[in-house]
């Protein structure tokens, strides 16, 4: 395991760690410390969890069968206002919870998205018996974040990891966590614990912290108990372990084919962690998990064997167990979703979520509210595990807080993306890049001359981010898949130029790319790496090769810095590449 949790190696570092310092003033109030004498945190903790407990208990005596099961059901909806759609989920089917989604228009603004929230738990607590609801994001960081205008996003999981810091990744998360808190959400579906060792892995990849289990476990514990402390739940994700497959569970139904053996090692810890530092939910994974249940129709969600003979009773998990999104292929390929929700609840699913995919409309949400309910008439779930999963669902609403209904304010302008929190988000950008090699002594960047940069990203983007280079700086947009023709145009204009940069984004899947760094190799040579470690086999022609984690706008900005020389490559491989480099290499020490 790599994890510099005593930082100071090189300035970077040392002007990030003292940068945060002086941030804090503008980052918000932290909880207030306990006191020398009374009650002991636990203690405190203990009771705090009791009253948390008995005050769900006394709503969910009140509540009818079709209440108690809309408690179970965290939906997906569409547009950017409370539809009509959304108000008969709310109305008629009495949903626990919401799922924010970009993709699907719910996110447009931070004045926006404050509005829409406020007329969602409105439209819940006017009900007879209303209860406010779970709203929920995916906002991991990097790459998968579904809030961007407006606000600082953080890093992905496997940048914040190649910074090398524990502690200052705690911090990132509690920005997160206060701006999520001030647009009015109050769960996040984050983080990933997953351990990916699979260098194929389609769907993980550089959204986890790394392929070592005890790296994960740490920074995955680190985050979770940032979020909780700024009062949103946690999801540690995805259970028992999504890092070793070769399959898109949004498309088709992977297996995990790890011996008991080998989940005990590398898939299991990451969880244990979570579930010792108080995860409120963890959500189950759509994927076979043989050597826990060789039933080939039974993915985890769907398996009693997985949810509650390991989850519940092995691990002794006793918060909400959430399923991913149950429209997704390695489910509705097996299943009608409805059947599929009967499925997991049978097998201890508390919450199912749902995403846009798999469904033909926003109320096939009712429909499965309106399975459940007959499933209980009918004796195919039994009413007593209806109750346990709304009890979960309940009690954490009342533990963060949300039982309690109140208008989320306009957000003030100090408290989403402001100066303290983007400065922090970029100075974890720059500690993230890495460099792997410098054979020929290319980097920094010579002052003089013309620069060429080819790449994935936005052209204006870098023609931005390389401003601060003093060079004549061209940019060309480069194909996923350059074509002969295009490479012709590439080493057309790389003539005369002090250094060629290409920035390459999966190239492992794209011969193309490859080809044009051949193709350049006569040229002064440096190839960026945006879409992490894993690409690094297929960029053996570039003499100088620089690595990001992501492509996104934080780390295009970072990557500039980095080549300009305004900040030094720090940052170290969060994983082993097999015959080229160790886990925690960087080419500067």
């Amino acid at each position: 395991m790599w994890v510099d949790v005593a930082v100071g190696r090189g300035r970077v570092w040392v002007r990030l760690l003292l940068g945060a310092m002086l941030l804090l003033a503008l980052l918000g109030p932290r909880l207030p410390a306990v006191a020398a004498e009374g009650p002991s945190e636990g203690d405190e903790a203990l009771a705090l969890e009791r009253a948390a407990r008995e005050r769900a208990s006394a709503l969910l005596a009140q509540m009818t069968l079709e209440q108690k099961v809309g408690q179970l059901l965290l939906v997906h909806f569409r547009g950017p206002a409370l539809s009509d759609d959304l108000r008969t989920l709310i109305e008629q089917h009495h949903v626990g919870g919401i799922v924010l989604f970009s993709a699907e228009g719910n996110i447009v603004s931070v004045e926006q998205l404050v509005g829409l929230i406020n007329a969602a738990q409105g439209a819940a607590v006017a009900q007879p018996g209303g209860v406010p609801l779970l709203v929920a994001v995916d906002q991991e960081g990097g790459a998968v974040a579904r809030l961007r205008n407006g606000v600082a996003v953080v890093p992905g999981q496997m940048a914040v990891a190649a910074g090398g810091s524990v502690e200052a990744a705690r911090e990132l998360y509690r920005i997160n966590a206060q701006q999520l808190q001030a647009l009015g959400i109050n769960m996040n579906l984050a983080p990933v614990v997953d351990v990916n060792t699979n260098p194929a892995n389609p769907i993980i990849g550089t959204r986890a912290f790394g392929a070592d289990p005890a790296q994960v476990a740490a920074y995955g514990r680190a985050a979770i108990e940032a979020y909780q402390a700024g009062g949103i739940a946690a999801t540690a994700k995805h259970f028992p372990g999504h890092g070793d497959t070769d399959v898109d569970s949004h498309l088709a139904l992977p297996a995990l084919g790890h011996s008991r053996e080998q989940l005990e090692a590398v898939d299991l810890p990451p969880f244990r962690e979570a579930i010792a530092a108080g995860v409120d939910a963890i959500m189950t994974a759509h994927l076979l998990v043989p050597a826990i249940d060789d039933d080939p129709t039974r993915p985890a969600t769907l398996s009693p064997q997985v949810v509650t003979g390991l989850l519940r009773q092995e691990l002794g998990y006793e918060g909400v167990i959430v399923s991913d999104a149950m429209g997704m292929r390695a489910i509705t390929g097996l299943l009608p979703l409805p059947e599929a929700a009967v499925r997991a609840v049978q097998a201890g699913v508390d919450v199912l979520s749902f995403g846009g995919e798999g469904l033909r409309s926003p109320l096939v949400q009712g429909e499965v509210h309106q399975r459940l309910v007959a499933a209980v008439q009918n004796g195919e779930i039994a009413p007593e595990r209806i109750d346990e999963a709304a009890l979960r669902v309940l009690t954490l609403k009342a533990r963060r807080g949300i039982l309690d209904p109140t208008t989320t304010p306009p957000p003030a302008a100090d408290a989403v993306g402001n100066p303290g929190q983007s400065a922090l988000s970029s100075m974890a950008n720059d500690a993230s890049i890495t460099l792997l090699r410098d054979d020929a002594g290319l980097l920094p960047l010579p002052r003089e001359g013309r620069l060429l940069v080819i790449a994935r990203q936005s052209p204006v983007l870098w023609h931005e981010a390389m401003s601060t280079c003093p060079n004549d700086v061209q940019v060309l947009y480069m194909p996923a898949n350059p074509s002969p023709a295009y490479i012709t145009l590439a080493q057309l204009a790389a003539a005369n130029t002090e250094r060629v940069i290409v920035a390459t984004h999966s190239a492992q899947l794209y011969p193309g790319q490859v080809q044009l760094l051949e193709a350049l190799a006569g040229r002064p040579l440096v190839a960026l790496s945006t879409s992490g470690p894993y690409d690094v086999p297929a960029l053996s022609a570039a003499p100088t090769l620089l690595l990001a984690y992501e492509g996104t706008e934080g780390a295009v900005r970072a990557m500039a810095r980095a080549l300009c020389g305004q900040i030094e490559p720090l940052g170290r491989l969060p994983v082993a590449l097999d015959g080229l480099y160790p886990q925690g290499y960087r080419l500067r020490d």
